[in-house]
């Protein structure tokens, strides 16, 4: 493991865990104190909705996501290969063209703020953004080496 994965596992690790300390100071406070904390709820929510785009972004191998393996393993390699690049083409094109309708929406999410700790919800929603720019990459990434595998294989 690179230092550079070591670091994007360390953060997700960090959202995950500040989710459930607040959950659980939550608890604490609400049903054994008797003093509910409004921030614990938001800060919860926010570090596991930031956390889990954040590891899907980076820590999910491409191959881990969701793909209909019954028909994708009975195929030959080289259509594979070939499914593998229309498929990642055009998700990965379909995110990169959903960025600008989504810098427009951090633009307008930049006016509001969070109920409780006041936080504007484009620092939140930027994670969407990010999620587009990463995963969209990844994909055509992998359909350029599908594409040279598929070439590889055709000149055999």
């Amino acid at each position: 493991m690179s230092s550079l994965q070591f670091v994007s596992r360390l953060i997700s690790a960090s959202f995950f865990a500040v989710s459930i300390i607040a959950i659980l100071l939550q608890v604490i406070f609400r049903y054994l104190l008797q003093w509910p904390l409004g921030w614990t709820t938001e800060v919860a929510i926010n570090a596991f909705l930031i956390g889990s785009w954040w590891t899907i972004c980076l820590n999910v191998r491409l191959q881990d996501h969701v793909k209909i393996g019954l028909v994708f393993d009975r195929l030959p390699v080289w259509a594979q290969h070939l499914s593998q690049i229309i498929a990642c083409t055009f998700a990965g094109c379909m995110l990169l063209l959903a960025l600008p309708g989504s810098l427009k929406y951090l633009e307008v999410v930049n006016r509001l703020v969070t109920g409780v700790l006041k936080v504007p919800l484009s620092w939140i929603y930027v994670v969407f953004t990010f999620f587009l720019i990463v995963v969209g990459l990844r994909l055509l990434l992998n359909a350029a080496r599908c594409l040279r595998l598929f070439y590889i294989g055709a000149t055999k």
